[in-house]
């Protein structure tokens, strides 16, 4: 028996609408409907930017489904974010200069303990990607100039500041790829 599909606001059910769809380690992603299943009631969602083998099934009804946030808004809450860091910088510079005696550096200040790690070659991290999201990587090589050549899981090869490189949660190493 054919079902219809739930009315949700902001999600258009058809081949080709645009919907955040969460991924298996609750991440969430800008994805695309690929199919429509009427009988079982669920869809084929693609993650924009990943092979088509991470493609899933969801359920229409499903809390992993969402309406796509504007990229705009998204890019003014980071830009916020990133001002903030910067004053905290600055606040902590100026702390340093009106206290010459104290020991630590602004470097060990703005680095957390997990930035200060090193990485090696074969670890898997969670990389930054040209949309600002973190994506599951593993390290190919360390570099000279202090950056790093990590392989996507979607097979993608790219050279990535240590800045923008997290570790990766023990309980999702070995989970994917």
């Amino acid at each position: 028996m054919s079902q219809k599909p739930p009315h949700r606001p902001g999600i258009i059910f058809e081949v080709g609408a645009r919907v955040e769809a969460q991924d298996y380690l609750q991440k969430w992603y800008p994805s695309r409907i690929e199919k429509i299943d009427y009988e079982e009631g669920k869809m084929l969602v693609h993650f924009d930017r990943w092979s088509h083998r991470y493609d899933e099934w969801i359920f229409w009804d499903s809390s992993r489904l969402r309406p796509l946030e504007r990229p705009a808004l998204r890019k003014e809450g980071m830009k916020e974010e990133e001002e903030i860091c910067e004053r905290l910088s600055e606040m902590r510079a100026s702390r340093l200069r009106e206290h010459p005696g104290s020991t630590e550096s602004t470097e060990d200040q703005t680095e957390s303990p997990q930035t200060r790690q090193d990485l090696r070659s074969g670890e898997e991290v969670l990389a930054r990607w040209t949309d600002c999201r973190y994506y599951p990587a593993k390290i190919e090589s360390v570099n000279k100039e202090g950056t790093y050549t990590v392989q996507f899981y979607d097979g993608v090869i790219r050279c990535v500041k240590r800045m923008h490189i997290k570790s990766m949660p023990e309980d999702a190493k070995g989970q994917v790829g």
